[in-house]
């Protein structure tokens, strides 16, 4: 059961949230975005979250906000993608102080797009540690905004065979079939697009049974299928899926009482109670939030109804996963009209946290961490998107064997019998 948290809710309402670090001092800081007031970063101090560095621009209601290196500079710039045909924005935080929106720049203009988007993820599609953002937009084609060698943004999707006309509402991006990122999207009103990652920066559209196209697609998310990686998403007013790959293709493992159709907004995957198994939390509109564990077995996967407690009616629109104080057991935030609600557990089963960094230093979004966890395998993804860059094993009161992060690039570090309770950061492997 989750239980309300708060003291360590920021005040204010809130459109959006992202966990990113922008000034790359190696913490990442809890943005929050408001319809009405200035873009907020947070830090924990030890006691609260208190304000920290410029205030950024207002900019009203944005989509799914995305965070990733797109320079090399070490520190994560913000995609923020503004649907209604409005501008997106794509923020830098400067270090002198102020925010710096690289489309305001007429050479980045063309990249921007005439369509507002919606959702957007963060990319390092050749494992370089550079980023892009895959962009999707109502009824137009996906983008890929990247910095080009002559500092300007540029759309690469056409080129790599990404730009497929379609009403997206969820992305993700990150290692599905492969340690090289794949892209999967979900579509309003058509059918879900796939695109699996060649590894040489370029990709092939696939048709593996995740088109769903009979149905309205929204927030998607990568899960821990048995040590495999599989794909979870809400479907608006229909069955919710949960795929997991199956000699080749995918099956759809959702239980009967995670599939129950409704108005769904996405779904946030995290251990929230550190007991080794992830949970998933399915955002709603307009009735309650939904709450599930999925434990994997020899069997196959099993997911089973949990008690959502004081999440469940808390009215919001967007949500991130963050460990805010600290304490190894990380906490749910929801988004909404009436403000941030932060949302966690007592959890005791102990923990290993890792954050893998770029060869420039900033978060590995992309990378992927395998674990052994008494004596089962666990996979985590460090989220492309507005979570925190963070991979998240609870022991379930256990033994961590060892852990290995493999970077995009297919580079890999092996851990053996780390320390209980510990975070590690893992820089990439230069040896």
């Amino acid at each position: 059961m989750l239980a309300a948290l708060p003291a360590l809710a920021p005040p204010g309402p809130a459109a959006g949230l992202a966990v990113a670090d922008l000034d790359g001092d190696g913490r990442p800081e809890l943005l929050v975005l408001s319809p009405d007031a200035p873009l907020r970063a947070y830090r924990w101090t030890g006691t609260a979250l208190r304000p920290t560095g410029p205030a950024g621009p207002v900019l009203g209601g944005v989509g799914a906000v995305a965070a990733g290196d797109l320079d090399g500079d070490g520190a994560e710039e913000l995609y923020l993608p503004v649907p209604a045909g409005r501008a997106d924005h794509l923020l830098k935080l400067l270090p002198a102080g102020g925010w710096l929106d690289l489309f305001a720049d007429p050479r980045n203009r063309p990249a921007r797009g005439a369509a507002g988007g919606r959702v957007a993820a963060a990319l390092d599609r050749r494992g370089d540690g550079r980023f892009g953002f895959v962009v999707g937009s109502d009824d137009w084609p996906l983008r890929l905004v990247e910095l080009g060698r002559d500092g300007c943004l540029a759309d690469l999707a056409r080129p790599l065979a990404l730009g497929h006309v379609c009403s997206a509402r969820g992305v993700v991006a990150g290692p599905v079939l492969g340690a090289a990122a794949d892209v999967f999207v979900t579509a309003e009103g058509g059918a879900n697009r796939f695109f699996r990652g060649r590894g040489d920066g370029t990709f092939d559209a696939a048709d593996d049974g995740l088109a769903d196209a009979d149905e309205h697609g929204r927030g998607a998310a990568v899960v821990d299928a048995g040590g495999a990686a599989g794909l979870c998403w809400a479907n608006w007013d229909g069955p919710h899926r949960l795929a997991a790959p199956v000699g080749g293709g995918w099956r759809d493992r959702a239980s009967p009482a995670f599939a129950l159709p409704s108005a769904g907004r996405a779904v946030v995957v995290a251990d929230l109670d550190n007991d080794g198994f992830e949970e998933l939390f399915v955002l709603q509109h307009g009735e309650p939030n939904r709450l599930f564990r999925l434990v994997p077995g020899d069997d196959g996967l099993s997911v089973v109804r949990l008690d959502a407690g004081a999440a469940a009616d808390f009215d919001a629109t967007s949500a991130v996963v963050m460990d805010v104080n600290r304490d190894g057991v990380p906490e749910l935030l929801l988004a909404g009209p009436g403000g941030v609600g932060v949302f966690g557990t007592r959890a005791a089963g102990g923990w290993l946290r890792l954050l893998p960094r770029t060869r420039f230093g900033a978060p590995a979004r992309g990378a992927s961490v395998r674990a052994r966890v008494n004596g089962r395998d666990v996979l985590r993804v460090i989220d492309g998107g507005a979570h925190e860059p963070v991979a998240h094993v609870g022991r379930g009161g256990g033994v961590v064997e060892w852990v290995t992060v493999t970077w995009p690039d297919g580079a890999a570090l092996t851990l053996r019998d780390p320390d209980a309770d510990c975070t590690y950061e893992v820089p990439y492997p230069t040896g």
